[in-house]
């Protein structure tokens, strides 16, 4: 990640924003209802008087403010359909929801009792199930990480080397990928790749970009607030800003 030291150097050479100009801005959204800190005021590139006017700056919301709408709207007895994309996935199939199909957890305690989805809880197994037990290519994901972290898309798995390749390019030797998801105490999933349409493909490439809709339950009922296409960029496979980090 670009460094704060950087970030200024650059707004200030290639967007002609003065450090000065830069420091006082950054104290003013901070100070703002926004409550944007310096990491936030270059994520979302608000140097750029060009893209942004002042009242358009004044519109960003930073974490802190964010943590405290949540607070506010958000019922904490929904947060576990929201944080847990096991659960998610159960319940919005038994309602008869489209979604990808889950092809196996790892290290995933809820779904230790029997089960239609396979449930691994030693490398030895999951690497099993990686060498002969799956077609690719598969998409997996920790199941409470959030910002697109931990996502991976694999693309094959070679017998010979005994590495998996990885959409982004490259391979890793399968004792070092699944040693890698220990790493995720809640566990991770595995899931059937998704196509996108063709119309969305020729904008995206062979990623799935999703439409969010922020939707604000009222006592007139349901209203949504605010719709936006995610876009994946670059190598990402996925679609997620992560702060600025893709």
């Amino acid at each position: 990640m670009t460094s704060l030291r950087r970030s200024m150097r650059i707004a200030a050479a290639d967007y002609d924003k003065g450090r000065l100009s830069q420091l006082l801005e950054i104290l003013q959204l901070a100070l703002g209802p926004g409550h944007l800190t310096a990491r936030e005021y270059y994520n979302y590139r608000q140097f750029d008087d060009s893209q942004f006017s002042r009242s358009d700056k004044a519109k960003f919301i930073g974490y802190v403010s964010q943590e405290q709408i949540k607070k506010v709207l958000i019922n904490t007895r929904w947060k576990i359909l929201s944080d847990d994309k096991f659960i998610f996935a159960t319940l919005f199939r038994s309602q008869e929801f489209p979604l990808a199909k889950i092809l196996a957890t790892y290290n995933y305690r809820p779904n230790q009792r029997p089960c239609v989805i396979p449930s691994f809880r030693t490398a030895s197994e999951l690497k099993s199930f990686l060498e002969k037990g799956v077609q690719y290519p598969l998409f997996g994901k920790p199941v409470a990480e959030s910002y697109g972290a931990g996502c991976i898309r694999i693309d094959g798995f070679d017998r010979k080397t005994k590495q998996v390749t990885l959409s982004q390019g490259g391979s890793v030797a399968i004792d070092q990928f699944v040693a890698a998801l220990d790493g995720f105490s809640d566990g991770y999933m595995f899931q059937e790749l998704v196509r996108p349409h063709a119309a969305i493909r020729e904008v995206c490439g062979d990623r799935v970009a999703s439409l969010r809709l922020v939707v604000l339950l009222g006592p007139h009922g349901p209203r949504i607030f605010r719709a936006g296409w995610k876009i994946p960029t670059g190598h990402n496979i996925s679609d997620n800003f992560r702060h600025g980090r893709s």
